[in-house]
């Protein structure tokens, strides 16, 4: 499946669910900015940034992995991100450790590491009882051949996040639950080979 044709399915499965995806990405959006601004006087609230985002994300990995698969989501499917809590705070924080490391080495094995466990959360959404250091060898292993894919995806929606910057974030309400679901897309494609 080339890019084209995995952003015309993504295009086509959120048709129905671009107003659901899009109130979502504004609970995570806005939660980030409360423990932004809570966090200006009070320090130690940045501990929160660990606790709520990341099941936000995971919440909206799985809208997007639905959507894709034709099944049904609502807003509440946001929350599904706490399932399993304790597995998307680690993976989040191991994943984003590693990368680090691998960035402290030079910029592009940084990347490579990015690309590499780009798809932990994924496989943490559709196996249940995979630990964390599971998905995270599965990211690596599966991404080993697909990489370049996933940096081609990202790179065709580069026009589209400034587009989405430019409009004073309004528009990102409609581009990131587009991405999104091109990334879940190119996971399921993965995921069958």
């Amino acid at each position: 499946m080339d890019i084209d044709s995995i952003k015309d399915f993504a295009r086509a499965s959120l048709k129905e669910n671009i107003i659901t995806m899009a109130i979502m990405c504004l609970i995570i959006l806005l939660s980030i900015i409360c423990i932004a601004l809570a966090s200006i006087k009070y320090y130690y609230l940045l501990v929160l940034y660990f606790f709520i985002p990341a099941p936000l994300i995971m919440g909206l990995v799985k809208s997007s992995m639905k959507i894709v698969r034709n099944e049904d989501i609502t807003v509440g499917t946001i929350l599904e991100g706490f399932k399993g809590f304790h597995r998307v705070i680690l993976a989040g924080i191991i994943t984003n450790f590693y990368v680090l490391l691998w960035s402290l080495l030079f910029i592009f094995p940084g990347m490579i590491a990015r690309y590499s466990y780009s798809m932990t959360f994924y496989l943490l959404a559709d196996n249940p009882n995979m630990t964390t250091f599971e998905a995270i060898r599965s990211s690596k292993s599966i991404m080993k051949e697909h990489r370049m894919d996933l940096v081609f995806l990202e790179t065709s929606f580069t026009w589209w996040m400034l587009f989405g910057i430019l409009t004073a974030g309004i528009g990102l309400l409609w581009v990131i639950p587009y991405y999104q679901t091109a990334i879940a897309t190119l996971y399921d494609h993965i995921r069958r080979d």
